[in-house]
């Protein structure tokens, strides 16, 4: 009986990726969107502008989901802040109306 031949030897990672900001990017900025807009956006800006530093560089290869959570934690910031404050305007209004 003879042996099979042996696997190739492993790479040792030269092709290797991590993806894993840029996915992170995304759910975060979707969570963003609908618990906490300003946690989570701030988390999704962060790891949405490394994980598109990471494609750019070519470590990773999911910059477009990168850009996504990106753009949906400024979005959900954007919105987060504006609750602030017209939650902010509602009570002032109130409190001077008496209602």
């Amino acid at each position: 009986m003879s042996m099979p031949p042996s696997p190739p030897p492993y790479a040792g990672g030269a092709d290797s990726v991590n993806n894993s900001k840029g996915t992170t990017a995304l759910v975060t900025g979707i969570i963003g969107l609908v618990i906490c807009p300003i946690i989570f956006s701030i988390i999704a800006i962060v790891f949405g502008r490394q994980g598109m530093d990471a494609a750019a560089r070519g470590t990773a290869n999911n910059g477009g989901m990168a850009k996504a959570g990106l753009i949906l934690g400024i979005i959900g910031l954007v919105l987060g802040f504006a609750y602030i404050v017209i939650g902010a305007i509602a009570g002032v209004f109130g409190a001077i109306t008496g209602n």
